[in-house]
């Protein structure tokens, strides 16, 4: 599986992004794959569906950074499914960021605005904010997205996902997730 694994720059087609965010991203890629993997097994251990969609999260968007989308798209599915059936609205707060994020970087530019709306909502709501690591993920993925819409259009999708009840926001990121989330860009096979 490593030998699929290529410099983010190699695999997309992206604007140049902050260095401290080019760093932290390959930190990530590099470093947090098997920990949170680890993270993961504990969860399962221990059998707290809560902490194990965290760590699917996690999973979901290292898997993201390193354009490992299958990998991701798989994570957020099983993610989706504890939140749905009984999972915390910050973990529903946390996939609507991973798959913002996702989607972002299969350059489904309105999508990605949506479902990052949806996730400011229920931040807003919850009064609870991103941690350090989800909010980088995300604002880069933002940049490019507000870079190929324009401001205009970036503010109409975000605001359209923003209006988005919660269950209606989950249900519409299945759909993407198990239909329109085919990656379009991917790192070519071995």
């Amino acid at each position: 599986e490593r030998e699929r694994v290529q410099p983010v720059d190699d695999v997309l087609a992206l604007p140049p992004l902050p260095e401290d965010v080019v760093a932290l991203a390959e930190f990530v890629a590099a470093y947090y794959r098997e920990p949170v993997g680890l993270a993961l097994a504990l969860a399962r251990t221990i059998d707290d569906p809560e902490s194990v969609a965290s760590s699917l999260l996690n999973l979901a968007m290292v898997g993201t950074m390193r354009a490992d989308f299958e990998d991701a798209r798989r994570a957020i599915s099983e993610a989706m499914h504890i939140i749905e059936t009984g999972g915390s609205r910050l973990n529903g707060q946390g996939l609507l960021t991973a798959v913002a994020g996702l989607a972002a970087a299969n350059e489904d530019w309105s999508g990605a605005a949506r479902y990052f709306g949806a996730a400011e909502t229920e931040a807003t709501i919850s009064g609870l904010q991103r941690d350090r690591a989800d909010q980088d993920f995300v604002s880069g993925h933002m940049a490019r997205v507000r870079a190929q819409l324009g401001q205009a259009a970036f503010e109409a999708a975000t605001a359209a996902g923003g209006a988005l009840d919660y269950a209606a926001a989950l249900a519409d990121a299945r759909r993407w997730i198990q239909h329109d989330g085919v990656p379009a860009v991917a790192a070519p096979p071995p």
